[in-house]
Order: structure tokens, then sequence, then C-alpha cells
């Protein structure tokens, strides 16, 4: 099993110092790489990270059409998609990833057109970073 791991996402301005309980900030930080994740496997309806500030992946050949019998980019059974998921580590971060064997020949464009399966937008970072702060304040505050 191969696996590719892009990028790392920041803790957000001032979180660290909100979270003075290292379990606590590491729950939070786990469910924001759900969240993360969870924007990543949207591309696959969406034909790419374009609609986060990212980019359109490349369209299908017409005869990778015909041999396939679909359309989908990046989608034949789904294991591709399936396999993206986040983590958060202590030493490294919120990790997204993808693990299908094959997720590092698309994501490098090594034999096939470079299509992103996991990219990590700079309207993800502000978009979660606020996320995660905002829950956090509702959280501290005592409001849901």
């Amino acid at each position: 099993m191969a696996l590719i791991q892009v990028g790392r996402f920041p803790d957000g301005v001032g979180l660290s110092r909100a979270l003075r309980d290292d379990a606590t900030k590491q729950a939070v930080l786990r469910v924001a790489s759900l969240w993360v994740a969870g924007q990543q496997k949207m591309a696959f309806s969406h034909g790419g990270h374009h609609t986060r500030g990212g980019k359109r992946w490349a369209p299908l050949s017409a005869a990778t059409i015909r041999a396939k019998g679909s359309s989908a980019i990046l989608i034949d059974r789904g294991f591709l998609r399936q396999s993206v998921g986040g983590t958060y580590n202590p030493q490294g971060g919120t990790i997204i990833y993808a693990n299908a064997s094959y997720a590092p020949y698309h994501q490098s464009g090594r034999g096939v057109p470079r299509r992103r399966v996991i990219h990590i937008t700079a309207s993800d970072r502000v978009g979660h970073a606020k996320r995660v702060k905002d829950w956090l304040g509702r959280a501290l505050n005592g409001s849901r």
C-alpha cells in the first residue's frame, strides 16, 4: 500500500493558546482533520478542487471513457475516494492522506495526467481555521 500525504493543516492562529490542555487540543484537531478530509472527498463529486480555489481535474480522454464506460474522473469503484482520510499527529499536526496504492501517480502525474487527489487550498486553510475557532468559542462559552 502506497501513501500520499500532502501538506499539514496548521492549528490556526491562537488555537494553541486557547487549548491549553493537550488532550482537548488533540480532540479538536482530530475533528478538524475529518472536516478537511471531507472537503477532499467532495472533489470527486465536483471533478476537482476548483470549488474551493483549486483547479478542475484534467478531463478524461475519449479512449478512457470508452474503456471504463464512464466519464467520472478518478472514480471506477470508489476505492480512491474511500482511501482519503485525516488524522492528528502531535508531532506533525493534522495530516490528510490518500492510501490507495495508485494515489501517488494521480497526485504527481507520473504516467497519467496530474489530478491532485489531495489539495489543501488557501480557502481551505482559512475556512477550517475559522470553523475550529468558532466551534471552540462556542464550546468554551457553553453555547451550541
